[in-house]
């Protein structure tokens, strides 16, 4: 019934692909000279595509926008680029370096799901004769993450009042990589307190017997663990947002889940290259068939010396990067200019009568 209304309409392009045009082009350019003008690079003048002004930063990639005779974005686009998708390919390269910081805390977080839960496992759920349900840890981690998500909106609600809106996803970020570390920290110590239990008792070759230590010494781990959920799923998502080139907004915020779960998956590799560096230093492999055997305060401590080496490494990078302003700060902002303006002229007229 509808087959006469359907429009089949032409895909235009991918913004990602446009990224590789950039690069593929610029390099085949690359020993072309910029000219010294800019306004001679190429540009088109398309009423429903923003334009972005032109930067300084990463000048070779503004040579895949030089014009050459009787080459156009119409007759061949992977030999011409336009200003706008130079400066989105910009911004793409100046964000790697803080989507690392996103693996490395997809991680940290997946050991929160794995051993932290094998540990609880074999330890003591009962405060006096009591016995709380296994999922009270979990249940303590979920109240915990609620908590730090009304901080994180504090702290964002705080820096919009003061014209500093774009930095809240920012600051949220370098919170939660600090949380990361606090939180391996704390981890490695308490396993180093539960194998001590487990060799002063006797339950190392006992991997099924109960280990008499109070699940309750996990607590602190997890109330660091919903920290650093919290502040990051509450980060990125606006990060990206108010970050992401106009044209791929809508694909960058749902890169994020991608970049945790790589981490996630990277973390079967760390166990896997921690094992055998652990085991060619001549030690015993940290990780054995049973939990109680294995030495998982060491691999808690490597993650907090990476989660550490990671924080600097965000510290720098969010230094260092050309932060855009939200639209809404600009709108409030140039509201708050013509307020000022009216309020001015008002005193004037004021002062004249």
């Amino acid at each position: 019934m509808g087959s006469h209304e359907y429009k089949d309409n032409r895909s235009e392009g991918s913004p990602v692909t446009n990224v590789f045009r950039v690069l593929v082009v610029s390099t085949l350019k690359m020993f072309h000279k910029l000219p010294n003008d800019d306004s001679q690079l190429h540009e088109t003048h398309q009423k429903d595509v923003q334009k972005l002004p032109h930067t300084e930063r990463l000048r070779f990639l503004d040579k895949a926008a030089i014009r050459e005779e009787q080459v156009t974005v119409n007759n061949n686009r992977w030999k011409l680029c336009t200003v706008t998708e130079v400066e989105e390919t910009k911004i793409i390269i100046t964000m790697f370096p803080i989507w690392i910081t996103f693996i490395i805390l997809g991680v940290v977080t997946s050991i929160g799901s794995t051993y932290f839960v094998e540990q609880a496992n074999h330890m003591n759920f009962k405060i006096g004769k009591l016995k709380l349900p296994n999922s009270i840890h979990l249940i303590m981690y979920e109240t915990a993450k609620s908590q730090f998500s009304v901080m994180y909106w504090f702290i964002a609600t705080y820096l919009g009042e003061a014209g500093r809106k774009r930095y809240a996803p920012v600051v949220g970020i370098a919170i939660a990589t600090l949380f990361s570390v606090l939180y391996c920290i704390v981890a490695a110590s308490v396993e180093t307190r539960r194998i001590h239990v487990i060799r002063h008792r006797g339950l190392l070759n006992k991997p099924d017997n109960a280990i008499p230590m109070s699940v309750f010494w996990l607590l602190p781990q997890y109330i660091l663990l919903a920290g650093l959920d919290s502040f990051y799923e509450n980060s990125v998502a606006p990060f990206l947002s108010d970050q992401s080139p106009p044209s791929m907004k809508k694909y960058l915020v749902y890169f994020n889940p991608g970049l945790s779960g790589l981490g996630i998956m990277g973390s079967v590799l760390s166990v896997f290259l921690v094992g055998r560096i652990s085991q060619k230093r001549g030690t015993e492999n940290w990780f054995q068939y049973t939990l109680n055997r294995s030495r998982l305060d060491y691999y808690y401590w490597a993650l907090a010396v990476l989660s550490a080496a990671n924080f600097f490494w965000f510290l720098a990078a969010a230094l260092k990067y050309p932060y855009w302003e939200p639209k809404e700060e600009i709108a409030n902002r140039d509201r708050s200019l013509e307020e000022n303006e009216e309020i001015n002229e008002h005193d004037k007229n004021q002062d004249l009568a």
